[in-house]
């Protein structure tokens, strides 16, 4: 009976339904399908439900397609995209002509960026650097060449993306972009950040033993990732300098910015040690567009504050500019009800650099001030809250 039938057989009446919610449903019992491997039936959700929907699919969830609200949009791009990754590991089906145009390529390169973010937030930063086995290798680029291509094309957006952003928020006279193309330009530049911190993690896996057995990347390679993403922070980093240059603080792309440099520096907490020095303070008052008062900015700069104030020098850089003041701030505000819900990570990342701070002391004036007091007033608070 038709209540009896196996899961594939409810997923291939619904996908070859006529109208799109049953397409729709089909497509959420076909990831499923998909994922479990078998090669026979992911070639039967793919008959059955056609290129031509997937397209229509994907390009709705890339905004192509007019019409939707933005969070139904993006889940009609993750399921777009999940439902693709599933199909692709059927040779045959991966390798159909409807799937490859499907996918977009170099002339719509921005789009084809924003789905490898896709793919690496739903199979994981070892995604881009896996070794797929495909039927037909002969137009076939390596792992290692696939990785740098994704990432220098990601470099090339981003630097792009900047300078746009800059010119339109500091030559506002005389930009003639609307506020509506601004948002989507920092949009963009927030999902491309998002793609290169997972390549950075998917880098210091590769670099440290920590990858998936099915990693390939060669040290050439990991070498000149580094290098680009060396390259890409300063840039960032330059950005920020425009913004300290023209007072402004407040910005949710000035925050991603924030975060991607703390994402690359928790790794190599020395690199661009220059313009970091000259600009921590000014990072440290960076606002999102809904904050109050800055925590996120040094929230995202804790991993490389508890590693370079275990020096001297790293505690003198940030004791300099009452740097510790912020991190103490940051570190109340993680013990207040509405921080409860920050990780752990975070806190104890805290916790350390003050620690280094205090250990240090010796070496710089520092006073107790009464930061300190409500410190520990707060520490003892979330403690017996914690322990409650």
């Amino acid at each position: 009976t038709e209540a009896s039938a196996p899961p594939l057989e409810d997923c291939l009446r619904l996908l070859r339904g006529e109208r799109d919610e049953q397409k729709l449903a089909g497509l959420l019992i076909a990831a499923n399908v998909c994922r479990a491997g078998d090669a026979a039936a992911v070639a039967q959700v793919y008959r059955a439900v056609g290129p031509r929907f997937l397209r229509r699919l994907l390009n709705t969830g890339l905004g192509k397609v007019e019409g939707g609200k933005e969070e139904e949009r993006e889940a009609y791009l993750r399921l777009a995209v999940t439902v693709l990754a599933g199909l692709a590991r059927a040779p045959e089906v991966a390798a159909d002509a409807g799937v490859v145009s499907t996918v977009p390529i170099s002339s719509e390169k921005l789009q084809a960026l924003l789905l490898a973010e896709c793919m690496m937030s739903i199979l994981g930063e070892n995604w881009l650097s896996e070794d797929h086995k495909i039927l037909d290798n002969k137009n076939a680029i390596s792992v290692d060449k696939f990785v740098l291509l994704v990432l220098q094309s990601a470099r090339v957006e981003v630097a792009v993306l900047l300078n746009e952003l800059a010119f339109s928020k500091y030559e506002s006279s005389k930009s003639s972009q609307t506020d509506d193309a601004i948002i989507q330009k920092q949009r963009n530049l927030a999902i491309l950040f998002s793609l290169i911190e997972r390549i950075i993690k998917m880098i210091s896996d590769a670099s440290s033993g920590e990858g998936e057995p099915s990693q390939t990347i060669c040290e050439k390679t990991i070498m000149q990732v580094i290098t680009g993403l060396n390259e890409t922070i300063s840039l960032v980093l330059d950005f920020l300098q425009d913004a300290k240059d023209h007072g402004q603080r407040k910005g949710d792309d000035l925050l991603a910015a924030v975060r991607i440099v703390g994402s690359y520096l928790a790794e190599t907490p020395y690199a661009c040690q220059e313009k970091t020095g000259h600009l921590l303070e000014f990072i440290f008052s960076i606002e999102g567009q809904d904050e109050s008062s800055p925590f996120y900015s040094v929230r995202f700069m804790l991993p490389m504050l508890s590693q370079i104030t275990t020096t001297a020098d790293g505690c003198r850089t940030l004791v300099s500019f009452g740097g510790y003041k912020a991190v103490i701030d940051c570190l109340i505000k993680m013990t207040e009800e509405n921080g409860m819900m920050i990780d752990d990570g975070s806190m104890f990342l805290a916790c350390d650099t003050i620690i280094n701070i205090m250990s240090n002391r010796k070496n710089y004036p520092i006073q107790m001030e009464p930061c300190f007091i409500r410190l520990l007033q707060a520490l003892i608070t979330w403690a017996v809250s914690v322990a409650n």
